[in-house]
C-alpha cells in the first residue's frame, strides 16, 4: 500500500503542470510591462517617472498620448521575443512527440523545463541593469528555443497522463490534469499584480523562476518515466529525423475500421477550432470590457478569476460525476462543454451591463471539459504507441491557429471598433456553432461504432496501477 502511494506521487505529473502554469502567467503581464517599460526610457528616452506611470491607475491625456508612443515600438520588441520562439517551438514538437515515443518522456520534460529556467534566470538578471536596452530581452528567449519550448513540453506532458492511465481512468486523468492547469493560470493570474506591488520586477521574476525550478527539481529526481521499454541506442541521431514526421503524419491520416480516422480527423478538426475561437478572443475581449464598460485592469482580472473559478467546478463537475460515476461519453461532453460556450460568447456579445458579462462567464461553466475529452477520446480511438505521434500533429495545428488568431481578432475588432465593438464575440460563436454541429456527427458516429476490448500494461504490477488510478495521482 505504501510503495503504490510512493509510487502515485512519481507520476504525479499534475505537480510540475501547477507551478509551470503558475510561473507562466504570474511573470506574463509583468514581462509585457517590463519591454514597454524599458522602451520608454532607455530605447525613447523619456523620464523614468513618467514612463513608471505607464499602465497605471494614475494617467493623465500626456500619459496616454506616451502610451500610443511607445506601444508600437514595444510591440516589435515583443513579437522578435515571442514570434520565433512559437514557430520553432512548433516544428520542434513534431519531432519531439515522435522522439519521446521511442526514448521517453521524461528526458523532453526536464530538457524544456530547464531551458525555461535559464531564460526566467536571464530575465531575473536583466532586471538589475536598470539602463540596459528591451531589446536585450529578445536573448532570453534562445534557451526556449533552443529546449524545445511549452509546444513540445504540452505534447509530452499528455502523453505521458495517456501512459499513465488505462482507459476506465483516462477520462478522469485528463480532467484533473485540466484542473490543476487551470488551477495554476488562476493562482497566478490573481496574485500578478498584488506580487507586482510588493516585490517590483525583480520579486516577480525570481518567484517565476523559483517556481519553474521546482517543477525541473521534482522531474529530475522524482518524477518515473512513464514508458516501460525505452531505446537507448541513437538518442541523438534520430531526434531530427524527417522519416519520422512522414512516419506520424502517415500514422495520423491513415486509415483504420469503425470509422475511427474519420474520428480523429473530427477530433483534430474541433479541437483546432475550439482553441481558436477561445485562446484568440483574449487581447480583443479585454479592449472591448475597456471601451463599452469602461473596466480597468483590476475589474477584468476580477472577471476572468471569477469564470475560471466557474469553469474549474464545472469540469470537475462534469469529469468526476457525469463521465467517472455516470459514465457519461466523452462525446455528449464535449457537446456540452462547446453549447456552454457558445451560449456564455452570445451572452457576453449581447451585454449591456456588467451583470451580463458576469452571467456570461458563469454560463461558460462546462467550457472546461472539452479539452480533456477530446484528448481521452483520441487516446481511446488510437493505439497506445500512436498517442504521442497525433498528439504532436495537433499541438501543431493549434499553435499555428493561436499564432494566425491573435492578429486576425484584432483586424475584426479595430475595423468595427467605432460601429460594433461587441462583434468579435459573434465571429467567436459562428466559430463555435461550427464545433457543435461536427461534435454532434462525431457522437453519433462514435457511439454507434462497436466497442473494441483494449489492453496496455502500464506497469509491472497491476495492483500498482489499480491503486494509482483509483486515487487519481
Amino acid at each position: 500500500m505504501e510503495n503504490s502511494k510512493v509510487k502515485g506521487f512519481r507520476t504525479f505529473i499534475e505537480l510540475p503542470v501547477f507551478f509551470i502554469l503558475f510561473s507562466i502567467v504570474l511573470q506574463g503581464p509583468v514581462f509585457t510591462n517590463l519591454i514597454i517599460f524599458r522602451t520608454c526610457y532607455v530605447n525613447l528616452g523619456y523620464n523614468v517617472s513618467e514612463c513608471a506611470l505607464l499602465g497605471s491607475e494614475d494617467k493623465d491625456n500626456y500619459t496616454q498620448k506616451l502610451e500610443s508612443i511607445v506601444q508600437p515600438y514595444a510591440n516589435v520588441i515583443s513579437m522578435v521575443v515571442g514570434i520565433p520562439s512559437g514557430i520553432i517551438s512548433v516544428i520542434l514538437a513534431l519531432f519531439i512527440g515522435s522522439w519521446s515515443d521511442k526514448y521517453g518522456r521524461k528526458p523532453i520534460i526536464v530538457l524544456t523545463t530547464a531551458g525555461h529556467v535559464v531564460s526566467l534566470s536571464m530575465i531575473t538578471v536583466f532586471c538589475f541593469f536598470k539602463n540596459m536596452s528591451a531589446w536585450y530581452l529578445t536573448l532570453t528567449s534562445i534557451p526556449i528555443i533552443l529546449c524545445g519550448g511549452f509546444a513540445s513540453a504540452l505534447t509530452v506532458l499528455l502523453s505521458y497522463v495517456t501512459d499513465i492511465t488505462d482507459e476506465n481512468s483516462r477520462g478522469l486523468r485528463m480532467g484533473i490534469f485540466e484542473v490543476v492547469l487551470s488551477i495554476g493560470m488562476l493562482v497566478g493570474m490573481i496574485s500578478s499584480s498584488y506580487i507586482f506591488n510588493a516585490v517590483d520586477y525583480v520579486g516577480v521574476f525570481v518567484i517565476a523562476t523559483g517556481s519553474y525550478l521546482i517543477a525541473l527539481l521534482y522531474s529530475i529526481f522524482i518524477l518515473e518515466e512513464s514508458l516501460p521499454n525505452v531505446q537507448t541506442e541513437g538518442k541523438f541521431d534520430n531526434l531530427f529525423n524527417f522519416n519520422e514526421i512522414k512516419e506520424m503524419t502517415a500514422t495520423t491520416f491513415k486509415r483504420r475500421p469503425n470509422h475511427k480516422r474519420l474520428l480523429i480527423m473530427l477530433c483534430l478538426t474541433i479541437t483546432s477550432l475550439f482553441i481558436f475561437a477561445v485562446m484568440s478572443e483574449g487581447g480583443s475581449l479585454y479592449l472591448y470590457l475597456r471601451l463599452k464598460f469602461e473596466w480597468t485592469l483590476k475589474e477584468y482580472t476580477l472577471f476572468t478569476s471569477v469564470r475560471d473559478v466557474a469553469s474549474i467546478g464545472g469540469t470537475i463537475f462534469g469529469v468526476y460525476m457525469l463521465h467517472k460515476k455516470l459514465k457519461v461519453d466523452e462525446s455528449i461532453l464535449i457537446l456540452m462543454g462547446l453549447i456552454s460556450c457558445l451560449d456564455g460568447t452570445l451572452v457576453q456579445g449581447l451585454a449591456s451591463t456588467n451583470m451580463h458579462i458576469y452571467f456570461g462567464g458563469c454560463v461558460r461553466f462546462l467550457t472546461g471539459n472539452v479539452s480533456p475529452m477530446l484528448r481521452s477520446l483520441i487516446s481511446k480511438i488510437a493505439e497506445a504507441d500512436e498517442v504521442g505521434k497525433i498528439f504532436s500533429v495537433l499541438i501543431m495545428f493549434e499553435n499555428i491557429l493561436q499564432m494566425l488568431g491573435g492578429p486576425l481578432y484584432t483586424f475584426i475588432y479595430n475595423y468595427t471598433l467605432d460601429t460594433h465593438p461587441e462583434f468579435f464575440n459573434f465571429v467567436t460563436a459562428g466559430i463555435l456553432g461550427v464545433t457543435v454541429i461536427l461534435t454532434i456527427i462525431l457522437a453519433v458516429i462514435h457511439l454507434r461504432s462497436p466497442a473494441e476490448p483494449r489492453f496496455a500494461i502500464l506497469y509491472d504490477d497491476p495492483s500498482t496501477t489499480n491503486e494509482i488510478t483509483n486515487n487519481g495521482c
